[in-house]
């Protein structure tokens, strides 16, 4: 990732690019590197970088922090030799600091050659044959340095990080001399990904010059465990790089390959080849990341299936109450008029047989009376009159030859049927009033409720129900 790693490094090569990040590691890993730098230099010189490092969680899902050790090394082999052995700890503050150290004993060693055994007097050029006064008394030093690192997440997408390197800057110097080993400092910016990241990191030392360079690196993750990096840098004294890499992993490893590949500078060569093995131990936790991905998308699934099925029982509750508030059906109002077409035709019965009887002249003016009165009724009914309005003129009816000798039993076994209709009509409007409230509760727009409310008091204004609770509801929605 063109060395763009700082900010958001979360594996065992945090001991290596940033102390701060070996905090993010979920269970115990082993991780090794393999560079060759400029392979193929035209001396057939073999410069290699090698890494080993060991770090795991502290405490219960790494609530105590993280920790780690590991060794580095930078050689040409029999010539020169720098090597680095860390512990690292680092802790996590306030869910979004990250915060880590790396203590390291460093050491330098030069090797033995027809040069360094034989020096060259710097004045007359000529061998001298003996040993370089520089290594007289050792080849090798050793001191001790300090790292700090930092992360800072953001948001859930961003991430800063910064680590210094050497903050002491340890005298390396084999003899009498000033050598320090330079204080490099590194600070970067990462925007996480959905599969991948993109990230930028600026990098400054000073040894005999400043040395400034900015890298650029982005890393993408396939769902069959292969991944694609690609990055780059340049900065002051020639300095300026392409790199490409490849990774596979699996549950319990993954492997990495990278090259370096120099535009400027070091020329003639293939480049820097690097090879890395990741060992992982225990069972893998699920990221915080992608958990809360996973999570916010079983809400969102459980969210649309829960307004489905509502809008489905609203539905269905509104075709009930439409069911309830349905006008009489013809085949409804047929039977009422046939109810008061036969009371009438036993009345007009009756009367036949009066006539024939030749009953006396007042019974026959109550029944003709009586008579007429269920005409205007049958008559009424036909028209669609109210229950309230039939039980009125059945009442009336009643009221007026009850004490008489006409047989009003049709009269009663009418108002017999109307009680059993009007108690009908107030269980249909109770359980009306009921699927509304069920409607309200699921959510039902202000219109739809006017509209059904509208349809309650329509059908059962004239029933003979109370309907004051409709009424009510529909004057407070307005």
């Amino acid at each position: 990732m063109g060395e763009a790693y700082s900010a958001i490094v979360d594996d065992v090569y945090a001991l290596y690019y940033n102390p701060a990040g070996v905090m993010q590691i979920a269970r115990p890993e082993i991780g090794t590197y393999y560079s060759r730098l400029f392979m193929g230099l035209s001396d057939n010189s073999s410069i290699n970088h090698t890494f080993l490092g060991y770090a795991q969680p502290l405490g219960k899902n790494g609530h105590a922090g993280g920790i780690g050790v590991s060794y580095t090394a930078l050689e040409l082999p029999g010539l020169y030799k720098e090597a680095s052995y860390g512990i690292t700890y680092g802790r996590e503050f306030r869910h979004t600091l990250n915060l880590g150290a790396t203590l390291k004993m460093l050491s330098k060693q030069i090797g033995s050659d027809d040069y360094t055994s034989n020096a060259i007097n710097p004045v007359s050029g000529n061998a001298t044959g003996s040993p370089d006064p520089l290594l007289a008394k050792k080849s090798g030093k050793s001191g001790y340095g300090l790292d700090l690192g930092m992360q800072y997440r953001m948001s859930r997408a961003y991430a800063v990080g910064a680590a210094l390197r050497n903050v002491n800057a340890p005298d390396m110097a084999l003899s009498g001399g000033n050598d320090k080993a330079p204080s490099v400092m590194a600070v970067s910016l990462a925007r996480r990904l959905r599969s991948g990241s993109l990230d930028a990191e600026f990098t400054t030392w000073k040894s005999a010059t400043t040395n400034t360079r900015l890298s650029v690196g982005s890393e993408t993750w396939f769902k069959n465990g292969f991944g694609l990096r690609a990055g780059g840098g340049f900065g002051n004294n020639n300095y300026s790089t392409l790199s490409f890499g490849a990774s596979y992993r699996m549950d319990a490893f993954q492997l990495d390959y990278a090259m370096i590949y120099p535009l400027q500078g070091v020329q003639g060569t293939l480049g820097t080849q690097q090879i890395s093995l990741t060992v992982r131990f225990g069972k893998a936790p699920i990221d915080p990341l992608e958990q809360q991905l996973m999570q916010e998308k079983e809400e969102r699934i459980r969210a649309e299936t829960e307004a489905r099925y509502a809008k489905a029982e609203r539905d269905r509750l509104k075709a009930q109450l439409y069911d309830l508030t349905e006008e009489k059906s013809k085949a409804d109002r047929e039977q009422e008029e046939n109810a008061a077409r036969k009371a009438l035709a036993e009345v007009q019965a009756q009367k036949a047989v009066a006539d024939k009887n030749t009953a006396k002249s007042q019974d026959r003016s109550l029944l003709n009376d009586y008579t007429e009165a269920l005409t205007d009724y049958n008559t009424k009914v036909r028209a669609g009159v109210s229950m309230a309005d039939k039980r009125a003129l059945l009442e009336k009816i009643l009221s007026r030859f009850k004490d008489t000798s006409i047989d009003t039993s049709i009269v009663n076994r009418e108002l017999k049927s109307l009680a059993v209709e009007e108690s009908r009509a107030k269980k249909d409007f109770e359980q009306s009033m009921s699927f509304y409230q069920r409607l309200v509760q699921q959510g039902a727009s202000v219109d739809d409720r006017r509209g059904m409310l509208n349809r309650i008091i329509q059908k059962y204004k004239g029933s003979g129900v109370d309907i004051h609770q409709a009424e009510d509801e529909m004057k407070a929605l307005k």
